[in-house]
C-alpha cells in the first residue's frame, strides 16, 4: 500500500491524502454481477445450480447483504459443473471480489477469460480484471499472461493489441507499448484507443511533442471521447503546467461527460488546489455515474470531509470501504474525521487499527493511535475499559 506522509489538517490536508489514496481505492473496484448473460450451452445441471446462485443473490442484494460462504459455495458448483461457462465463473469471480478474496477471485476471472462459450465481450472483460488484479499485485508475468488471454480472445481486434500497450505502459516497458499501439493502428489508423496509447507511450519515453501530436489527433477524430484529453492532461501533468492539466480535465468532462476516469481527475485537481467545493461536484456526478465505484466515493468522502459535513463524509468514506475491502486509505481519513470532527476516539481507534492491518507498513497512523488514546485515557477509566474491551479490529 502506498503512504501518504505525515497526516495533514484542515481541508488542504484531505485533498492531499486523496492524491495517494485514489488509486489504490479505484483499482480494487470490482465489477458488477453478470445476471443478464444470455443463456449458455451447458448441461441442464449447471444451468440450474446457476439459476438457484443467482437467485440467493438477488435475495442477499434485496436484503442489503453482502455475499455469503453459502453463495460462494453456490457459484463454485455452478463453475464446476459448466466449466466452459463464462457466466458462472464471471459472478463467482464478483462474489469473492466483493468479499475481500482478492487472489481467489483473479483465479476466477482467469477462467472466466479461459471459458469456452459466452459472449466475447464479457470473456474480455474477466481478463482484463484479471489483468488489473496481477498489475495491482506487482505480479507483471501474471499481468502479461491475463493480457494475452484477453488477445485471445479477439485475436483481430485492434483493442485486445491496445489493451496490451496499455498494461506495458503500467509495467514501465513503453518501447513494448509503443510497438503494441503502433500495430494497432496499422489495422485501425484512427482508433482511438491505440492513439492515446501510442501518445502515452511516447510521453513514457520523454518525447512530450510526438505525444501531444498524437493526443491532439486523437481529440481531433473523436471530439466526443474523454480520453484524448485525459491523455493530454497526462502530458501536461509530466510538463508541470497545472493550469493547462486542469484545463484538459475540463476538456474531458464537456467531451464526455459519462466519463467516470474524467469527473474523478477533475474533483481530484480541484482537490488538489483546495477547491473542495469545486471538487465536490464531479466527485458526487461520478458516483451517480457508478455507485460501485470506490474512488468516487472516497473522493467526495475526501471534499466533504473539507468541508465540514462530517456525517455525509463518513457515509461516503465508508461506502468506499465496503467497495474496496483490502484499500486501507478510507479507514485513515474515517479514523482521523472520527477523532477530530465526532470527538469519537474509540471508533477512531477502530478505524485507525484497520489501517494498520492494510498497511502494516506504513506506520503513520501510531500518532493518530496515541491521539485517540490519550484523549481516551482524559475521559476516565470506563470509557478507556470499554474501549480496550473491543481486543482491536472487528
Amino acid at each position: 500500500m502506498k503512504g501518504f506522509g505525515v497526516i495533514p489538517r484542515g481541508a488542504a490536508g484531505f485533498a492531499l491524502l486523496l492524491g495517494a489514496a485514489q488509486a489504490d481505492a479505484a483499482e480494487t473496484k470490482p465489477l458488477r454481477q453478470a445476471t443478464t448473460v444470455a443463456p449458455e450451452r451447458t448441461g441442464e445441471h449447471a444451468r440450474r445450480l446457476l439459476d438457484e446462485a443467482l437467485l440467493a443473490a438477488k435475495e442477499l442484494e434485496a436484503k442489503g447483504q453482502e455475499p455469503s460462504d453459502d453463495l460462494i459455495k453456490r457459484f463454485t458448483a455452478a463453475a464446476h459443473a459448466g466449466p466452459s461457462s463464462v457466466a458462472a465463473w464471471f459472478d463467482l469471480a464478483v462474489a469473492l471480489e466483493k468479499l475481500g478474496q482478492g487472489e481467489e477471485a483473479e483465479a476466477a476471472w482467469r477462467a472466466a477469460a479461459a471459458a469456452e462459450s459466452g459472449p466475447k465481450a464479457l470473456r474480455t472483460a474477466a481478463a482484463e480484471r484479471a489483468t488489473a488484479l496481477a498489475l495491482w499485485r506487482g505480479d507483471a508475468p501474471a499481468a502479461r499472461q491475463a493480457a494475452e488471454a484477453a488477445a485471445r480472445i479477439d485475436p483481430e481486434s485492434p483493442a485486445s493489441l491496445s489493451f496490451k500497450a496499455e498494461v506495458e505502459l503500467k509495467l514501465g516497458n513503453a518501447e513494448a507499448a509503443r510497438t503494441l499501439a503502433r500495430t494497432a493502428l496499422m489495422r485501425a489508423p484512427k482508433d482511438v484507443r491505440a492513439l492515446c496509447a501510442e501518445a502515452l507511450a511516447h510521453l513514457a519515453l520523454g518525447q512530450s511533442g510526438t505525444a501531444r501530436l498524437l493526443a491532439g489527433r486523437a481529440a481531433s477524430l473523436h471530439p466526443n471521447d474523454a480520453r484524448p484529453q485525459l491523455a493530454l492532461a497526462a502530458i501536461a501533468k509530466a510538463g508541470n503546467d497545472t493550469n493547462a492539466e486542469l484545463a484538459s480535465a475540463k476538456a474531458a468532462v464537456a467531451a464526455e461527460p459519462g466519463s467516470l476516469e474524467a469527473q474523478i481527475l477533475l474533483g481530484r485537481l480541484f482537490l488538489a488546489r483546495g477547491d473542495l467545493a469545486s471538487a465536490q461536484a464531479p466527485f458526487a456526478k461520478a458516483a451517480n455515474l457508478d455507485d460501485e465505484s470506490a474512488a468516487a466515493h472516497l473522493g467526495l468522502g475526501a471534499s466533504l470531509a473539507g468541508l465540514g459535513q462530517t456525517a455525509k463524509a463518513l457515509e461516503e468514506l465508508d461506502a468506499a470501504a465496503q467497495l474496496a475491502p483490502v484499500a486501507a486509505a478510507p479507514h485513515l481519513l474515517m479514523a482521523r474525521l472520527k477523532l477530530e470532527g465526532e470527538g469519537d476516539p474509540a471508533g477512531a481507534i477502530e478505524e485507525a487499527r484497520l489501517y494498520v492491518k492494510l498497511a502494516p507498513q506504513d506506520g503513520q497512523a501510531d500518532s493518530l493511535l496515541k491521539r485517540c488514546e490519550r484523549m481516551l485515557a482524559a475521559k476516565g477509566p470506563r470509557t478507556t475499559a470499554s474501549a480496550s474491551a473491543t481486543g482491536g479490529v472487528k
